[in-house]
């Protein structure tokens, strides 16, 4: 492998490991990768929770490994990325003072609703500088919520974080972030907090950290962090930004006109170069990602759908994938609904519930497998269309994550959008975009559009014309069956 040009590494703060990948700067080649894995805490009904503890030791046991692998003089920079919206607490020494609410956290409902009815989504677009949908997981609820319960832990609180931002703060001894990890946080194009905001929602504006642009140096390694971690002293450290945005950047759409993407994992992020702000999606204007805008959508259960298919049925992923690939297209019938967790992007309803449809006798294992991978191609559609991006012979779809490595899925993804999936060849392109950000962050390209050589598309894979009729007709099932299923869905 080539590594003569200089590696950089990429931590990617997750949401059930820290992976670490090395990156040639030649060619973008993925030269070795780790992880190590954490647990998520659920103390009450609704709240999710994990221990940035576990995040920094992660760390030290991933980059020891790494650097058993490469020489840490090899190492020319370090990215950061990870989940988004997980909200950290730290105080003056950048220690957590409780545990981080989990991007999956759902305990701010009662505040969600109040920030709806007494502030207005209009308001909280003028505070923030974007349009967000008022949602528990998103920050403006849960900075309610954490006023109204825990002034005693605010009391302690020197800045908020996110996941990235906290092992930044480790390695660096830098308390900042990027504007699109603390969107709902700062003013996403001020970078500033807005003191209107703070004083609604109960909190001081001095919270806020300080915004720094993602392939910005934050600091470089100390020499405590050097020794837990068997990294060189004085390496740079570059920002990032969260794992979506770096998930984008590493299909290599930033810079690209009329290029789609999905991320897939245990949720999905799936959304287009360009556009314009949209209802029921995010966007990110291009003074943040530095080239055109982006718009997209975050699914709430990917992956993870099949995941919960063979645990129900008591039995293992490989064989779920066998019985869904002798399955027929269109799964004789059954749609499904993957929303196991509620959904976000593009209905963004907490209160949303999976379910299968059009069940009979004779339906089996494989059409319940085949159906759960088709309804999670079908949200992917849903968002893609409601950005605008429709069946296309010109408009590839970049698919990249541990879902991208399953030929099944990725025609599934074809025939179900009518796009070109074009498979990103490097692992995850979530590392690749933070190691492409340090890249560009030393110096080696000078912006991203530069950086996108770095991208390597493996193979691609066409939709099937002779399955449109059946796919099309599923697919209006699908978007019939929330509207009619959507007054008899009760949180429980």
């Amino acid at each position: 492998m080539d590594y003569s040009a200089g590696v950089v590494l990429a931590l990617d703060v997750g949401t059930s490991s820290l992976k670490g990948a090395l990156y040639s700067l030649a060619d973008g080649s993925l030269i070795a990768e780790s992880d190590a894995s954490y647990s998520l805490q659920r103390p009450q009904p609704m709240w999710v929770e994990q221990l940035p503890a576990d995040w920094w030791s992660a760390l030290q046991t991933t980059c020891k490994t790494l650097c058993t692998i490469i020489s840490a003089e090899h190492i020319y920079a370090v990215g950061l990325t990870g989940q988004v919206p997980t909200m950290v607490l730290v105080d003056q020494v950048g220690q957590a003072v409780a545990p981080a609410i989990s991007w999956q956290d759902r305990r701010a409902e009662v505040e969600a609703e109040w920030l709806k009815q007494d502030v207005g989504a209009q308001q909280l677009s003028e505070w923030l500088g974007l349009d967000m949908p008022i949602d528990p997981g998103w920050p403006p609820a849960r900075l309610v919520w954490l006023a109204r319960h825990r002034p005693e832990l605010i009391a302690q609180t020197y800045k908020i974080f996110m996941a990235k931002d906290y092992v930044g703060c480790q390695l660096t001894g830098a308390f900042c972030s990027d504007a699109w990890s603390a969107k709902g946080i700062n003013h996403l194009l001020t970078g500033k907090p807005t003191a209107e905001y703070y004083d609604c929602v109960g909190l001081p504006a001095s919270l806020a950290p300080q915004i720094k642009a993602p392939h910005e140096i934050i600091g470089e390694i100390t020499a405590q962090a050097a020794e837990l971690t068997g990294l060189r002293a004085g390496t740079p450290v570059i920002n990032g930004s969260s794992d979506a945005v770096c998930g984008m950047i590493g299909t290599g759409v930033v810079g690209r006109d009329n290029t789609a993407f999905n991320l897939t994992g245990t949720s999905e992020m799936i959304g287009r170069s360009g556009g314009h702000p949209t209802s029921g999606l995010l966007f990110i204007p291009g003074e943040v990602t530095g080239a055109q805008s982006i718009l997209y959508g975050p699914t709430q259960s990917g992956g993870d759908s099949l995941v919960w298919y063979t645990e129900f049925c008591r039995t293992d992923f490989a064989d779920a994938l066998a019985a869904a690939s002798d399955a027929p297209p269109g799964a004789r019938g059954v749609v499904f609904l993957p929303y196991l967790a509620g959904e976000r992007a593009p209905i963004w309803d907490s209160g949303a519930r999976g379910a299968f449809i059009g069940l009979l006798r004779e339906h089996d294992f494989g059409c319940g497998a085949r159906a759960v991978m088709e309804g999670v191609a079908f949200s992917v559609r849903h968002v893609l269309e409601t950005a605008g991006v429709h069946r296309s012979p010109i408009i590839p779809l970049r698919v990249a994550g541990r879902s991208a490595r399953l030929p099944l899925w990725n025609q599934i993804r074809a025939d179900v959008t009518g796009l070109c999936v074009e498979i990103v060849k490097q692992g995850t392109s979530v590392t690749l975009g933070a190691a492409m950000l340090a890249a560009t962050g030393i110096g080696q390209f000078n912006n991203l559009l530069e950086a996108n050589v770095l991208v390597q598309i493996e193979t691609t894979v066409e939709p099937q014309a002779s399955l449109r009729s059946i796919y099309d007709d599923a697919y209006g099932v699908f978007r019939h069956a929330y509207p009619a299923l959507r007054g008899m869905m009760t949180v429980q």
